[in-house]
């Protein structure tokens, strides 16, 4: 349920933003499932910037590309099985 609150974050990686497509590779401390999102720190704050409203100004991402309506996706629906060995998992960007 708060897999995106404050603390709750297993790792955090920086990668430099490029148009099209970046990759990025992360280690995992074991196989098992876990949740990602990706965002575009375009104004290098370190974090998500929002607007008065509470959404996001910057663009983000989160695997399978969920509906995002009245709040960030749940849990359930960015989670991804990741076995031993490397697993590629794409994500699209979505911009204000």
């Amino acid at each position: 349920e708060d897999f995106l609150a404050k603390g709750r974050k297993l790792a955090k990686l920086g990668v430099a933003a490029a148009a099209g497509e970046v990759a990025a590779c992360l280690t995992l401390p074991a196989p098992g499932v876990y949740a990602l999102t990706v965002f575009h720190d375009a104004d290098g704050s370190g974090r998500l910037s929002r607007n008065f409203l509470g959404l996001p100004k910057e663009g983000y991402g989160f695997p399978h590309d969920p509906p995002v309506v009245f709040g960030p996706p749940g849990f359930d629906k960015v989670a991804q099985r990741f076995d031993a060995g490397v697993t590629a998992l794409p994500i699209a960007m979505r911009y204000p």
